[in-house]
């Protein structure tokens, strides 16, 4: 398992949006409304000038657990959507565990060390 974390541009919202809600191999993401504070040269180039005002850019992330085999197809179909004018960002972390916050003692958890590949 891997977790798939984006950094977006608001206006980049709904096309990511519908490439997630359309992709069957997640079940479901979370999305963070935050800010992105950088230098000069990362605000430079098509930066709002209200957000160079401001000192900061608002950003959307948005994080998905997933299986790593289908990451190479999830991140093609995000990329045919922005086009090559997006400015947006991504990162890939390995999820050691996962599960629900409700289990005791471990029950029911996802380990990824011991889960079959497919």
């Amino acid at each position: 398992m891997i977790c798939l974390t984006l950094y977006l541009h608001p206006a980049e919202e709904y096309v990511v949006l519908d490439a997630l809600r359309s992709f069957q191999e997640i079940s479901g993401f979370t999305l963070t409304r935050c800010e992105g504070h950088g230098s000069e040269e990362f605000l430079d180039g098509g930066t709002p000038a209200a957000d160079l005002v401001v000192g900061f850019v608002p950003r959307l992330r948005i994080e998905v657990v997933m299986e790593a085999g289908a990451l190479d197809r999830l991140l093609e179909q995000i990329q045919a959507g922005l086009g090559p004018g997006s400015r947006g960002h991504f990162a890939v972390t390995p999820v050691l565990r996962s599960g629900p916050l409700n289990t005791v003692n471990g029950a029911g958890e996802n380990d990824a060390s011991e889960e079959s590949s497919p």
